[in-house]
């Protein structure tokens, strides 16, 4: 496969993804906060959120075993639908964040550990996962937790805790492309067990396999490392390939912006 040098900059935005919520922690007053400070809005949420992870280890007991989805929407148009009301909702735009949304997406791995590394990572951002990372020791190494929340901080962790669905998503098979000189590279694939479970019951309610390629033809910086910009076109591919999943086994809407 053939890379090209050119680059077209919102097609990556992915790899540099912006938490917009948290860069609106960052500005507020320099005097003493009115409101409540980053650190009280962190220690308020910390309990319902140690509820939530308990319930999240409760979800990735009811996974079945690694293989067994063989529903790929990515290769037959005959699925089983299921009626949801409400249907699952996930749209993020880099710029405006996540709006009126009812689900938030998790690799499995992180119902176990929420600062696992998953073997294949979508880079989705939203709400409960980026909750738990502020619940971290990252955040607060990051952040100045003394400054006033200006309400970003609690309004995102309580969309998390209102969340009604929760897309959970697991390699099943994950071969990585591989760069062969400056201007070319093997193709790769993936291929991912999706599950969408209802967080008022903790059921998983429908479950495909979603799989893609590597683009014929990678865009990037000079300079750039070209591994990780061919990669990202296989992860923009497979999110594609969920957003057709969750339409056809749903009615609901998946987008990434």
């Amino acid at each position: 496969m053939k890379a090209n040098h050119s680059f077209h900059r919102a097609k990556y935005l992915s790899l540099g993804v912006i938490i917009v919520l948290i860069g609106g922690c960052n500005r507020g007053p320099t005097n003493t906060p009115t409101g409540p400070t980053k650190r009280e809005v962190v220690e308020r949420f910390r309990q319902p959120y140690a509820a939530m992870s308990e319930r999240l280890k409760q979800i990735a007991q009811q996974l079945p075993a690694r293989g067994s989805v063989k529903n790929n929407v990515s290769e037959s148009k005959k699925v089983t639908r299921v009626n949801l009301e409400p249907a699952p909702s996930y749209k993020w735009s880099a710029a405006k964040g996540q709006v009126n949304d009812n689900t938030g997406v998790m690799a499995a791995e992180r119902l176990l550990d929420p600062e696992a590394t998953p073997e294949f990572d979508l880079m989705l951002p939203g709400f409960p996962q980026d909750c738990f990372y502020w619940l971290g020791p990252k955040f607060a190494a990051a952040a100045d937790l003394t400054m006033e929340d200006h309400g970003s901080l609690q309004n995102g962790f309580e969309a998390g805790l209102a969340r009604r669905y929760l897309l959970v998503y697991r390699t099943a098979r994950f071969d990585r492309p591989m760069v062969i000189d400056s201007t070319s590279y093997k193709p790769g694939a993936i291929a991912l067990e999706v599950f969408l479970v209802d967080l008022q019951s903790n059921k998983i309610v429908t479950s495909f396999l979603a799989s893609a390629q590597t683009a014929q033809e990678a865009r990037y910086p000079a300079n750039a490392n070209i591994g990780v910009h061919v990669v990202d076109t296989l992860r923009q591919n497979v999110r594609a390939a969920i957003a057709d999943g969750i339409a056809m086994t749903t009615g609901g809407a998946f987008e990434y912006r």
